[in-house]
């Protein structure tokens, strides 16, 4: 990149998801494209839809077969290149900063090879407690996903790190 960089309005062609906040984002360098899962506009959602970014960008759902994550806000999101997918952990059924009355603690993954399915995660040791809003990545080298802090069940916000 050379020069300052800017700021540039994007007009992709396609029918976008709906207006929504609390969603899971991730950048998919592989297929160059921007994935976003769930949150909502008052009620949650368990959607997933695309933005190609090669070419013309461009809307589109991306439909998965199978059993889906429940519908959630705030949830950490992540792309393990490694397996090539999305995966998620925890968020929350409620659509508020200040209340974590529905905060989970479960983690699935979306295959973006093929067909997309959704498959829940089996964490082999103790999983974090339930929580939305919490900070992810992805770490290739440990092959794990990193979780930090959040809101968990109660209000509480934590100030924990997992892997």
């Amino acid at each position: 990149m050379s020069g300052t960089p800017a700021w540039t309005l994007l007009t992709p062609s396609g029918v976008p998801p709906s207006p929504r906040f609390g969603h899971g984002a991730i950048y998919d360098a592989i297929g160059d494209r921007l994935l976003i899962f769930g949150g909502g506009n008052g009620a949650s959602t368990n959607d997933v839809w695309q933005l190609s970014l090669a070419g013309s960008a461009t809307w589109s759902q991306v439909v998965s077969t199978g059993a889906a994550p429940a519908p959630r806000f705030g949830m950490a999101a992540a792309l393990d290149a490694q397996r090539y997918r999305l995966v998620i952990w925890g968020g929350d059924t409620t659509a508020t900063y200040s209340s974590s009355s529905g905060a989970l603690a479960d983690g699935w993954s979306l295959n973006l090879t093929g067909a997309p399915v959704w498959v829940p995660l089996a964490p082999g040791s103790t999983a974090p407690t339930a929580r939305g809003w919490t900070a992810a990545m992805y770490d290739p080298l440990g092959d794990r996903l990193v979780l930090f802090g959040g809101l968990g069940a109660g209000n509480i916000v934590t100030n924990d790190m997992w892997a």
